[in-house]
């Protein structure tokens, strides 16, 4: 629960990539705090991409990036979801909570978006035009699962198209008639709220000397949520001597982390046996390597 603020949803807007802006297919995160989560093998293609120009949405939106879910197919027994966790899902039960969902859709388009085992289901169309138009939808209802340790928020499209998520909010207003606006936090405060579930390895980290391995020490700036794995996009990775000594391309290493803990965590980078990373007196992070710690939760 984020004590002190509106919404309670992080990354609501998708303005994080950090792991890159390449179409998923898989069950797996997309962007930070939101997971593509697949039941059977629906046709699906997921990615952070610019929202339609749609002159009559609201001037917050213009011009900004969402999620979207690219839908070819689904069949009897197959689902696609989009779903972020909030975690103290005991603390809410038998609270009211509302929530928003901003969206793109094709025409006589639906998707259900929910909130643990409650759920509406939305209408999407375009304009008398042709164009995508922005649809918002929103309901409040009384949270009365089970006391758990979080509770599942989820955007799921019934339909085939081409749908794009623009923002979602989850509230617990005090005054059901009195309803919160809708919060988009500066950037460095949701920065330091992602932190604890997805953390991008600055530039120029430096590495241990190896032959075989290379540790890198990662400055934490915040305690992250649960262990969390090494995400790599691209899939090779490049050492250097130094900051401006030759590169050294690894194409296929391995990730594992050694040690966690709130100042820090090793990231123990091993090369393939085939192309083992040479010895080094220091070894550096390059600026073509995107290195993200992924907490699943």
């Amino acid at each position: 629960m984020l004590a002190g603020f509106v919404n309670h949803l992080i990354n609501p807007d998708f303005f994080f990539t950090d792991f890159g802006t390449a179409p998923r297919a898989t069950t797996g995160y997309v962007v930070p705090r939101w997971k593509l989560d697949l039941t059977g093998a629906p046709g699906v293609s997921a990615f952070p991409a610019a929202l339609p120009a749609d002159i009559s949405q609201d001037k917050w939106l213009r011009g900004k990036s969402g999620l979207t879910l690219d839908v070819a197919s689904i069949d009897v027994g197959q689902r696609v979801r989009l779903t972020q966790r909030i975690e103290g899902g005991d603390r809410f039960s038998r609270q009211s909570a509302h929530m928003t969902l901003v969206a793109y859709g094709p025409d006589g388009g639906s998707i259900k978006y929910g909130i643990g085992s409650t759920s509406r289901t939305m209408q999407t169309a375009l304009s008398p035009a042709g164009n995508p138009k922005a649809t918002t939808a929103s309901y409040i209802e009384n949270i009365d699962d089970p006391a758990t340790e979080y509770l599942e928020v989820f955007i799921e499209p019934l339909q085939p198209g081409t749908y794009q998520i623009a923002f979602v909010q989850i509230d617990w207003p005090d005054d059901v008639a009195v309803l919160p606006s809708l919060e988009l936090r500066p950037r460095q405060i949701e920065r330091t709220l992602l932190n604890r579930y997805s953390y991008v390895v600055p530039v120029g980290a430096a590495a241990s000397l190896g032959s075989a391995l290379q540790t890198v020490l990662v400055p934490l700036p915040v305690p992250m949520r649960i262990n969390p794995k090494v995400v790599a996009r691209p899939g090779a990775i490049t050492v250097r001597e130094s900051l401006t000594g030759d590169p050294v391309t690894v194409p296929s290493p391995s990730y594992a982390l050694t040690d966690t803990k709130p100042g820090g965590c090793r990231v123990r980078i091993t090369g393939a046996p085939e192309t083992p990373i040479p010895a080094t007196t220091v070894g550096y992070l390059s600026t073509a390597d995107t290195l993200v710690l992924e907490a699943d939760y």
